[in-house]
């Protein structure tokens, strides 16, 4: 008994819907007819689906909503069509109103509904929004003249990565930072040709000289940050097993490693070459790097660090993982990248130390303490070069073959030939001096009792009194935003620097102040009687003090390329010292790359390295990636986080819209609170017209989809 014989029956009723199980398709049909076209129908529908089922009843029915049966109908519904009960197009309810469609508003079946989702298609949402899983994800920390090595790296990758079963999915990255001017052509063109480099920007690259200067570093390590940062944007693209982190110099066997992650479990797991060490530093007397037995008070470890993974590679498993994007960026980071880990994944419980040193160790010709005799088995090989390389197997995927294949005689750029990239957050920046500005109020003395008389006040004499020089004598008047600077009082968010106090000559004849005498101290041993460090090696760093304004650019795509210039250039003259801006960046939100080999994709790379505000919030081959614009505003602040640290406002801002940069910063935010700000255009549906409940006006779309004041 099928539901198309119950449409045609006489005697169908709700009893024999349920008897057949197809009350449930009988109830999805009435919700597929629209409450305009079919609305007579639908009722009969409804009657039989409430338990009316007699033909009596539905006769009844019929005539309230003037719907003629026949007299000897072959069947109660024998006259509704196969159209009747299909489910309107989807391409029909787009150029229709919302009351002509309502139950594919209500379910969700095209586009334009936002409120509700169908519970019959719910896993199939599901489906479609669940990015896509790889079982390895591979991260290489790389620098940029290092162009040898990835090429080198990438063709291994890929071709081992062919032989790979279908459900053993890889995924890899080369992990970059802000590019240096002089590589930027040769970069542009790798990024242009590739999909597999993430460009995080910061700092690519640490300056030591010595291994000894790397255990403590005036700067977070950017290996490291790059490893956090790249977790952070990743979790929100792919869906992954394990991830395994490598150098750029590493050979890395993706059929063993996949074997690997058949053995091991899936869920607590920190795998590599586990050793231990001894911080070392330079000592000038002796020329050359020595133990430090003493407590290491940065690492607060005494006489050897926590064990850790060598650098060569570790695997992670993904808990793990995104547990280091969560908090990867507010642990301890000037140090070793591999000395670190160790140090931060020592207090989780019940981790797997997995020390596997057979399948992670150094190149047998780097005969180093690391070294050995060459493995099929590895998966990891540290210590790779050019001549090397000349043993790969392509179809092994191994390195302990013959050297037959040609060398690669394209050499990368050495360490001095290259200016080293580095982005300061402006935070860092001293304050500004009333002589940077661009306008003057003379003297001095009436712009100190201007501020005494108040802010309104001040106002008003600065107007009038403070001038701005164009040219070499032409004065005009000064912007009001640099009225409101010279008027504050103080503040923490006041950009100029407190006036100095003037200091006082002493009086002829009196006697010189005598200074404290120096008590003698014992070398090594301070005021207090607490041994200290020597002075190499130890940074006493005030903290940072936080950006004051950062502002995220959505809603751009590649295609903008001139408004993003025409915007770039106006936030470069607003953020300008003369105008009394000093703590204030901004990033331009942007999609994947277009596709590799494409003329976007070279015209993207370029803009992306020459000019180091972008940020990619999604990845090329990842979730969501055919996007042209994004309004990701969840990701705001992880964006802020890594690009600048922190901040105290942040703006999304529109990439057709301007910003008058100084008047917000010296007139808008010293009034705010530094906590809990919403402040915009607040909008709800009342701003428009009433609501006439047919879906023709823009109060109806708000009131559709319950917005609340946003």
């Amino acid at each position: 008994f099928s539901f198309d014989q119950c449409l045609h029956s006489t005697v169908c009723n709700a009893e024999l819907l349920t008897i057949f199980g197809l009350r449930d398709e009988l109830r999805q049909r009435w919700m597929a007819m629209s409450v305009k076209w079919q609305a007579r129908r639908a009722t009969l529908l409804l009657l039989l689906l409430s338990g009316v089922g007699s033909s009596d009843s539905a006769a009844a029915a019929a005539s309230e909503v003037n719907f003629t049966l026949p007299k000897q109908p072959p069947g109660l519904f024998a006259d509704l069509e196969e159209d009747d009960l299909a489910v309107p197009d989807w391409g029909e309810c787009q150029l229709a109103t919302s009351a002509e469609c309502f139950s594919e508003f209500h379910f969700g079946r095209f586009d334009g509904a936002q409120m509700h989702r169908s519970v019959e298609r719910d896993h199939l949402i599901t489906a479609s929004l669940r990015p896509p899983h790889v079982r390895l994800l591979v991260l290489i920390t790389t620098v940029w003249r290092n162009f040898q090595r990835r090429r080198l790296l990438r063709h291994a990758l890929v071709h081992c990565r062919r032989f790979l079963e279908p459900n053993r999915t890889v995924a890899f990255f080369f992990l970059l930072g802000d590019v240096p001017q002089s590589m930027r052509q040769r970069a542009a063109e790798e990024v242009a040709s590739h999909e597999d480099m993430l460009l995080l920007g910061g700092t690519d690259e640490m300056e030591y000289n010595h291994i000894g200067d790397a255990y403590e570093q005036k700067d977070p390590n950017p290996e490291l940050q790059k490893i956090i940062v790249a977790l952070r944007l990743l979790r929100e693209t792919h869906s992954f097993g394990h991830v395994l982190a490598a150098d750029d110099d590493s050979f890395i066997n993706l059929h063993n490693a996949m074997e690997l992650l058949d053995i091991i479990p899936r869920e607590r797991i920190y795998m590599g070459n586990m050793i231990d060490t001894i911080p070392q530093r330079w000592d000038d007397k002796l020329k050359k790097i020595k133990p430090e037995y003493t407590v290491n008070l940065y690492f607060a470890s005494p006489s050897k660090v926590p064990v850790f993974a060598h650098g060569m590679g570790f695997l992670v498993s993904s808990d793990v993982a995104l547990l280091l994007a969560d908090i990867g960026l507010r642990l301890k980071m000037r140090g070793n990248d591999d000395m670190l880990m160790g140090l931060w994944l020592r207090s989780i419980e019940h981790l797997y130390y997995l020390h596997y040193w057979p399948w992670f160790h150094d190149h047998e010709e780097f005969e180093g303490a690391f070294a050995r005799p060459c493995d099929e088995a590895a998966v990891v090989v540290h210590r790779m070069n050019a001549e090397r390389w000349r043993r790969f197997d392509p179809w092994m995927c191994n390195v302990c073959g013959q050297p037959v294949r040609p060398l690669d005689t394209e050499p990368d750029p050495v360490r001095g030939q290259t200016d080293l990239a580095s982005s300061k957050p402006s935070g860092d920046d001293p304050c500004i001096r009333q002589e940077e500005l661009a306008c003057r109020w003379l003297p001095e003395s009436a712009q100190q009792e201007a501020r005494i008389a108040g802010h309104d006040l001040c106002m008003g004499r600065c107007v009038a009194e403070a001038f701005r020089l164009v040219g070499n004598d032409t004065r005009v008047v000064c912007p009001q935003s640099q009225c409101h600077l010279l008027c504050h009082t103080g503040g923490r968010s006041l950009a100029l620097c407190p006036p100095s106090a003037p200091e006082r000559s002493p009086l002829i004849g009196a006697p010189p102040t005598p200074s404290a005498p120096r008590e003698a101290s014992a070398p090594g041993a301070s005021p207090s009687g607490l041994a200290t460090l020597p002075a190499r090696g130890r940074f006493v760093q005030a903290r940072r003090p936080p950006l004051l304004l950062a502002i995220c650019i959505f809603g751009s795509s590649w295609a903008d390329w001139r408004l993003r210039q025409h915007l770039r250039r106006s936030l470069a003259s607003c953020m300008d010292r003369r105008l009394g801006v000093r703590s204030a960046r901004h990033v331009f939100m942007m999609p994947a790359l277009p596709v590799a080999g494409t003329s976007a994709r070279v015209r993207a790379a370029q803009e992306v390295l020459r000019f180091g505000d972008i940020m990619l919030s999604r990845v090329s081959g990842g979730f969501q990636q055919d996007h042209t614009r994004v309004y990701n505003y969840e990701e705001a602040w992880r964006i802020v986080e890594e690009r600048f640290g922190s901040a105290k406002y942040f703006l999304l801002l529109d990439h057709r819209s301007f910003v008058n940069v100084p008047n917000l910063m010296s007139s808008l935010l010293p009034r705010l609170s530094h906590d809990r700000v919403y402040l915009g255009c607040l909008v709800d549906q009342t701003l428009y017209t009433e609501c006439d409940g047919k879906g023709n006006t823009k109060c109806d779309y708000l009131w559709r989809r319950r917005a609340p004041l946003f």
